[in-house]
């Protein structure tokens, strides 16, 4: 957790100004963030994060921004998938109480998020040649227990006693 520290402030930054934006107070933006990070793998580091966490002057385009280019330093990761669902929850928990426009705007947050992310996974480089021609050989390898089988040994007899 401690390396995608800077992420999670980046993006608690993101979901306390869609927060701001639907009209909710920090308290309650605290409360809801509170509660989708509820079952959260490091429960204590992210709640630790959303106590420290305020509103900003910061523009969203900006934080967005800010947290992609985090995204993308980290390199891909499954980590993302976690946020682009937290980042739904939140917009589906804020999104509830703010006006039209402000629920269109957090739901084009949550698009664009998504297609960052997507780009960002797909930077994983292939295997080299030499590795995909290693996994042929599991082919003869599986094959050539038919011709070692007679010389396995078969059960053995033991005295009658279990043996740990």
């Amino acid at each position: 957790m401690h390396d995608k520290f800077h992420l999670y402030q980046a993006f608690l930054k993101i979901a306390t100004a869609l927060g701001e934006i639907n009209g909710l107070s920090i308290k309650e933006t605290k409360k809801v963030l509170n509660q989708i990070f509820s079952v959260h793998a490091n429960l204590d580091e992210v709640l630790s994060i959303v106590n420290k966490v305020s509103f900003t002057d910061d523009n969203l385009d900006f934080l967005f921004d800010d947290c992609i280019r985090i995204c993308d330093e980290l390199g891909p990761s499954r980590e993302y998938f976690t946020l682009i669902n937290q980042l739904e929850d939140i917009t589906i928990e804020m999104a509830t109480k703010g006006s039209i426009a402000a629920q269109e705007l957090s739901n084009k947050v949550l698009v664009r998020f998504k297609e960052e992310i997507t780009l960002i996974n797909q930077k994983i480089p292939h295997p080299p040649l030499f590795n995909i021609l290693l996994e042929g050989r599991s082919l003869i390898e599986w094959t050539s227990i038919y011709a070692i089988y007679p010389f396995i040994p078969k059960r053995i007899k033991g005295n009658g006693h279990p043996v740990l």
